[in-house]
């Protein structure tokens, strides 16, 4: 083969380099391509099923613990359903959920536990466990919050802000937004953080309390005396200080009622009852207010399929929506939380490892080399290695994650070492005494073998990881994609394409020394 089909392809490449360099630069670009058009998605942190699945129930404020009970139960029921729906499908002795242990968590929330049996042994994945118990149970009445999950979450999971310093406009841009979650295939268990908070009566002053004269500070100051207590004095009773506080008697502040029949004096010292000058607005406060920078900010979550839709496309496909929003609401802002935020942490570190590597490998080999453009010709293959990372993602259907630019970076060290023994062999040829054009076809030749076994055995050794079917294993099955598919690429590559470089290489020297010898 080195002899009878690499020597000839090597030749021709050689006599035609410029051509060949075109070809491979459209190689590396069609790996980019193969991301930009989202054929090959990118999923910093991938799901990672798990053992378990974990329910977790909020039911809306005020819910009885009765309630709360019924929901758990039936959460239970469904579960025991779906075990003999799956037994009878799958033939198999135990049913997929070995245990479910129930655990109330507060008077309005209580959380399940759904333990399994080994993947090998149920013949039905995590993910599609959790997503049938979810189609089953459906929705809730009075849940204000109901969560499957049965993978590790990685980044804080998907998330977002929503600003605004107008709390109206935030209402209804939320209430938007979740619309649309609802809609995308793949989005589950969608929630916001408007969550109400404890029941409140909310006072509305009305004309007449200005007409005599009471201001809402005025009211609201009485009413706390009444209800809260007026401190009258203090004393000294040995040694402590001992408060005295007037407030109405238990029986009349413990009811609604007993509020609206309270009086209220004005400056004339005159006592109207509350509900003549004020209107008793009964609601639900707010749980809890963060603001940023001054603006309110409310943070919306959601569980993905990351199989059929990524973070980054639901958060992209947002822009439409914000969009009409911003011509109502020009202040509505939407800002990447948990793990968005987290990639493009990653994102920005990769960036700048990856130039440290770049930086370490040149100065590594231009020492010894003792040049300055052959490392440049050594590492003209990193980039192709990256497109075969690429290209084996899209071939073996994988989400490029954070773990394969581990592998990319790492694949980056790894496939410079073929073109150094390359480079190496053409320095040793030339002080033989052979032309540049004999030593670039023989470099190649006389250390094929050397440059295919190493992949090949690198390759055949990532083989065992690459096959494996568990699902914990799908975490490290990225790293081992990016290494052998981005192996085997570059060391294709880099048996024509070092020589090519070096032949331009030296024709780009050819043509500057003619520029300096006509000056």
């Amino acid at each position: 083969f080195n002899r009878r089909v690499y020597l000839p392809v090597l030749k021709q490449a050689l006599a035609h380099r410029y051509t060949a360099l075109v070809l491979f630069v459209s190689l590396a670009a069609t790996g980019g391509w193969l991301v930009a058009s989202g054929n090959v998605k990118t999923m910093f942190f991938p799901s990672i099923p798990g053992d378990m699945i974990m329910v977790n129930l909020e039911m809306n404020q005020g819910s009885s613990p009765r309630l709360l009970k019924e929901k758990v139960l039936l959460l239970q029921a469904e579960a025991e359903a779906l075990n003999r729906e799956l037994t009878a499908e799958t033939h198999i002795h135990e049913p997929p959920l070995r245990r479910i242990l129930a655990a109330v968590t507060g008077s309005e929330g209580a959380q399940l536990y759904a333990e399994l049996l080994p993947q090998d042994e149920r013949r039905i994945s995590t993910l599609e466990l959790v997503d049938r118990w979810r189609q089953r149970v459906g929705t809730v009445e009075g849940a204000a919050r109901l969560t499957f999950s049965g993978s590790y979450e990685m980044g804080g999971g998907f998330s977002f802000e929503v600003r605004s310093r107008d709390e109206q406009a935030l209402a209804h841009a939320v209430a938007r937004i979740t619309d649309h979650l609802k809609g995308l295939p793949g989005v589950f268990d969608i929630h916001d953080g408007l969550k109400p908070g404890n029941p409140e009566v909310q006072i509305e002053v009305k004309a007449r309390a200005l007409h005599l004269g009471l201001t809402p500070q005025e009211i609201a100051a009485q009413l706390g005396d009444q209800f809260g207590g007026l401190e009258a004095d203090r004393f000294q009773r040995k040694g402590d200080e001992v408060k005295t506080v007037l407030r109405l008697a238990p029986g009349q502040r413990d009811t609604l009622s007993e509020l609206g029949k309270t009086s209220i004096r004005t400056g004339q010292g005159k006592d109207v009852p509350l509900a003549s000058v004020a209107d008793l607005v009964p609601q639900y406060g707010v749980s809890q207010i963060s603001r940023i920078d001054g603006a309110r900010s409310v943070t919306v979550a959601a569980s993905l399929d990351k199989t059929r839709i990524t973070p980054e496309q639901v958060f992209e496909g947002l822009t439409p929506v914000m969009a009409e929003l911003n011509r109502s609401y020009p202040d509505l802002t939407l800002v990447g939380d948990g793990e968005l935020e987290e990639t493009g942490t990653m994102k920005k570190g990769l960036v700048r490892a990856l130039s440290l590597i770049l930086l370490l490998i040149y100065a590594l080999l231009a020492v010894p080399l003792k040049s300055y453009w052959k490392p440049l010709i050594i590492m003209g293959v990193i980039p192709f290695g990256f497109a075969g990372a690429v290209a084996g993602h899209f071939i073996a259907q994988v989400s490029l994650s954070l773990l394969s630019f581990f592998g990319m970076l790492a694949l980056a060290g790894i496939v410079v070492n073929d073109s150094l023994v390359m480079v190496t062999r053409f320095n040793r040829l030339v002080e033989e005494g052979l032309s540049p054009g004999e030593a670039m076809a023989a470099s190649g030749t006389s250390r094929f073998r050397a440059i295919f076994l190493t992949t090949a055995t690198t390759v055949c050794g990532l083989i065992p990881l690459l096959s494996e079917t568990s699902e914990q294993a799908q975490y490290l099955i990225p790293a081992a994609v990016s290494l052998a598919w981005g192996e085997m690429f570059a060391t294709f590559i880099t048996l024509i394409l070092v020589p090519v470089l070096l032949a331009i290489a030296f024709d780009i020297k050819a043509v500057a020394g003619s520029i300096r010898s006509r000056f």
